[in-house]
C-alpha cells in the first residue's frame, strides 16, 4: 500500500518539521525516499534544511514559513516518486525470488534424475554381476 503525508500529524518545534507517513512504510520505500532526499545526490533547497525518514515520520530542519508550499508540495512529490519506485523494488525482488525458486526447484529436479539414475545403473551393476 501507497504511504502519504499524513498532514494533519504535522508539528513544528524549534524550526523542525515533523510529520507522519500513513500507513507505515516498508524498507523498500524508506530505500526509494532516502536515495531521493540524499544530499549528496540532490543539493539541499535553500528554503529549507536536510530532509530524513526517522520512525515513520518524515522530519524537515531549518524550514522557513516563506517555504512552507513549496516544501509541501515537494514532500508530497517526494513520497509519491518514493511509492513509485518502491512498487518497482517490489516486483523486482518478487521476480527474482520467482526465479530463484525456480532455479532451486530444477537444481532439485535435476538431482532426483541424477539419484535415480545412478539408482538404476547399481541394480544394473548387480544384474551382470555373478551371484554367488
Amino acid at each position: 500500500m501507497d504511504c502519504h503525508v499524513e498532514w494533519s500529524t504535522s508539528k513544528v518545534e524549534h524550526g523542525k518539521l515533523s510529520v507522519s507517513l500513513e500507513p507505515a512504510p516498508d524498507f523498500a520505500f524508506m530505500m526509494e525516499f532516502d536515495r531521493i532526499v540524499d544530499p549528496i545526490k540532490h543539493p539541499r533547497h535553500e528554503g529549507w534544511g536536510g530532509v530524513l525518514l526517522a520512525h515513520g515520520h518524515v522530519v524537515v530542519s531549518d524550514v522557513r514559513l516563506e517555504s512552507a508550499h513549496e516544501l509541501r508540495t515537494f514532500l508530497d512529490e517526494t513520497v509519491r516518486e518514493a511509492n513509485q519506485l518502491a512498487a518497482d523494488t517490489r516486483a523486482r525482488e518478487q521476480q527474482e525470488q520467482a526465479q530463484a525458486a525456480s532455479a532451486a526447484q530444477q537444481e532439485a529436479t535435476q538431482s532426483a534424475a541424477a539419484e535415480a539414475a545412478a539408482e538404476r545403473d547399481a541394480q544394473l551393476t548387480d544384474a551382470f554381476r555373478p551371484s554367488g
